[in-house]
């Protein structure tokens, strides 16, 4: 038997379906270049706003807290892998900064802050909350050093 050849409408119709599939590709791969490139072009935002962010570990820990303290200042707390606060960055309400560390039970050991006319002071704290040692630089360029025992009393001070 011999094949019968396809007649011309056969032929156009084939040609036809086979137009529109090349057309729905043309189309779907236009579609998938402008999407690639739109999400190309997409610009990082400038500016996050945000009242806080925290920072958490894999386990989903807190591990660093940037907010506003109860006063409305802004202040960093950075937190151990027990949540316990070791180190913290705090602008006072009167526009003061201080840095103060804590030691794994959570209590202050050291600060370093400025005095309301601006001066820096460093205080280092033993662990029953009393400070041991002060440094500062006074408003008048000099400094003070003071040395304490373990029940407060003076040990040693220099203006």
């Amino acid at each position: 038997m011999i094949a019968s050849q396809p007649t011309m409408e056969d032929r156009v119709v084939r040609l036809e379906r086979e137009n529109r599939r090349l057309k729905l590709l043309g189309v779907i791969a236009l579609l998938a270049v402008v999407a690639v490139a739109t999400m190309g072009m997409a610009a990082a935002p400038q500016v996050i706003r945000a009242r806080g962010f925290v920072l958490v570990d894999a386990a989903g820990k807190t591990r660093a807290l940037l907010g506003l303290c109860p006063d409305g200042s802004p202040g960093l707390s950075l937190r151990d892998r027990g949540d316990k606060p070791r180190a913290s960055l705090a602008l006072g309400s009167d526009g003061r900064p201080s840095l103060s560390l804590s030691d794994r039970d959570a209590k202050l050991r050291a600060s370093l802050l400025l005095f309301p006319d601006g001066t820096p002071h460093l205080g280092l704290w033993d662990r029953d909350d009393k400070v041991r040692a002060s440094l500062a630089l006074l408003a008048d360029g000099s400094s003070l050093l003071a040395l304490r025992d373990r029940e407060g009393r003076p040990l040693f001070a220099a203006p």
